[in-house]
């Protein structure tokens, strides 16, 4: 990944949900992937009660902006 890409591509989307995917046309070499909105992994890292409940925050079941879907590599778009 290219670091100022993968910037570029996260603050592109900003608050939007959505996906980014920018390749090098001339070697397929990816350049970013970002999916928004996203989260922070090390808040679920544990095994604390706290963990705990930032995983059923996460969750698709309680979360209708489903955070955790990696839009970049699971949705597919036009």
């Amino acid at each position: 990944l290219n670091a100022k890409a993968q910037k570029a591509a996260f603050q592109g989307l900003g608050s939007k949900k959505g996906a980014v995917a920018a390749l090098d046309p001339r070697t397929g070499k990816i350049l970013a992937l970002a999916s928004t909105p996203s989260y922070d992994p090390s808040t679920i890292a544990g095994g604390s009660k706290k963990d705990e409940e930032e995983w059923k925050r996460l969750d698709e079941k309680n979360n209708k902006d489903v955070p955790m879907l990696n839009r970049a590599l699971r949705q597919t778009y036009p």
